[in-house]
């Protein structure tokens, strides 16, 4: 409380006021900068996730299409065990 009423007597809200700010817009640079960081990793990680399961029931279909049955019940483990999700 005594800050405060030292500020006001003295006049220098604005002064402490632009400090403040200052401090204000790095934490948001910085938040923003970390925030693009974590919306590309995220969008890795679920592509590689999503591309993995697509490949995977691409797989099935071309083996069962070429006649090749015997070879699917393990693409199938394969794939729903790594389902997103």
């Amino acid at each position: 409380m005594s800050t405060i009423r030292t500020a006001h007597a003295f006049g220098t809200q604005n002064v402490l006021a632009s400090l403040y700010d200052v401090a204000v817009q790095k934490a948001y640079d910085m938040d923003r900068r970390l925030a693009i960081a974590q919306g590309i990793g995220f969008s890795c990680l679920f592509f590689a996730m999503y591309a993995s399961y697509g490949l995977g029931e691409s797989m099935i279909s071309f083996l069962s299409s070429h006649k090749l049955t015997r070879l699917i019940p393990s693409i199938q483990l394969w794939c729903y065990s790594h389902q997103p999700g």
